[in-house]
C-alpha cells in the first residue's frame, strides 16, 4: 500500500512539474536600435509561448514601464502576469495567444509625469519589438497598455499613422489606461477598452474612459468597443486591487482573449 501511495505521489510530482516546464516562459534580448538612443542597451521581454497560437500579443506596463527582467528568469508571478500567462497556456484548451512582455530600459517617468512614453526612442524600441515576433511566429501582432502603458499604446498607434505603417498592427487594447490618451484620425484598427469599474486609481477612473471610448468610435471605422468589469475584490489603489483586476483576473483574460480571436482575421 506505502509503495502504491508513494508512486502516485511520484506521478503527481512529475505532471505538476511538467505542467510547469511547459507554461513557463522565458527572457529574450531584441538588439537596440542603431542610432539616437539614450542607451545601448538591448531590449529585454519576457515572453511565454503557446503551443498553438494564432495570434502574438506584445504588452507594455504601467508605472515606469521598468521591471529590469534578469536573463535566467522563467516567470513573472504577479497575479496580473499569470493572468498574461494563461493566454498562452494550452492546459484549458484556450491559450493561442503567445504573450511578450516589453521591458524598458530606462524608467518612462511616473503617473504624475509619463511624457517620456511619446518619445521617439521609447516608440522605436516598442516597434522593433513588435516586428521582430511578427518575422518570428509570422502570426498578426496585436499591441496592449495597462495604466500608463495605454499612452505608450495610443502614442504608438499615433506613430506608425505618421509612417504609414499602421498595418504593422492588428488592433490595441487598453486596460485601466491612463485617461490622458488620445486619437488622431483617419483610423482603422480594432480597439478594445477593458475597464474595472471600482478602479479607484485617479488617472485611469472608468467615468473618462467611457467618454474617451464615446469619442472613439466617432473616428474609428474599425470595431470599438469598451468591456466594464465590476467583479472582484477592493477597490486598492493604483498599485492592487480594481486597478489591477483583483480577484477579477479570470474576467478581464476571457474579454481579452475574446476579442483577439474575434477580430485576428487579417486585412485586406
Amino acid at each position: 500500500m506505502n509503495t502504491y501511495i508513494r508512486l502516485i505521489g511520484a506521478l503527481i510530482f512529475l505532471l505538476l512539474n511538467f505542467t510547469n516546464i511547459a507554461y513557463s516562459g522565458g527572457v529574450e534580448e531584441i538588439p537596440p536600435p542603431v542610432a539616437g538612443d539614450m542607451s545601448s542597451d538591448s531590449t529585454k521581454v519576457f515572453v511565454w509561448e503557446a503551443q498553438e497560437p494564432v495570434a502574438t500579443i506584445v504588452f507594455v506596463q504601467g508605472g515606469t514601464g521598468r521591471l529590469a527582467l534578469r536573463t535566467d528568469q522563467k516567470n513573472l508571478n504577479h497575479p496580473f502576469y499569470q493572468m498574461l500567462r494563461r493566454l498562452a497556456e494550452t492546459k484549458t484548451g484556450n491559450g493561442k495567444i503567445n504573450v511578450v512582455v516589453f521591458d524598458s530600459p530606462w524608467t518612462l517617468g511616473d503617473v504624475s509625469n509619463p511624457g517620456m512614453r511619446r518619445a521617439s526612442n521609447h516608440l522605436k524600441r516598442i516597434e522593433d519589438v513588435v516586428k521582430f515576433y511578427k518575422e518570428k511566429f509570422k502570426l498578426p501582432v496585436w499591441v496592449m497598455g495597462h495604466s500608463n502603458g495605454g499612452i505608450s499604446i495610443t502614442s504608438f498607434i499615433e506613430y506608425l499613422q505618421e509612417n504609414n505603417s499602421v498595418r504593422l498592427i492588428q488592433g490595441a487594447i487598453l486596460s485601466n489606461s491612463n485617461n490622458y490618451i488620445s486619437f488622431k484620425p483617419p483610423l482603422n484598427l480594432p480597439i478594445l477598452f477593458v475597464q474595472h469599474e471600482y478602479d479607484s486609481c485617479a488617472e485611469t477612473g472608468a467615468s473618462s474612459k467611457v467618454a474617451i471610448y464615446e469619442d472613439l468610435k466617432k473616428i474609428n471605422q474599425s470595431v470599438t468597443e469598451l468591456a466594464m468589469i465590476s467583479s472582484g475584490g477592493s477597490a486598492g489603489d493604483c498599485k492592487s486591487g480594481a486597478h489591477m483586476y483583483s480577484d477579477s483576473e479570470l474576467d478581464a483574460q476571457n474579454i481579452i482573449r475574446r476579442f483577439i480571436l474575434k477580430n485576428n482575421a487579417p486585412k485586406n
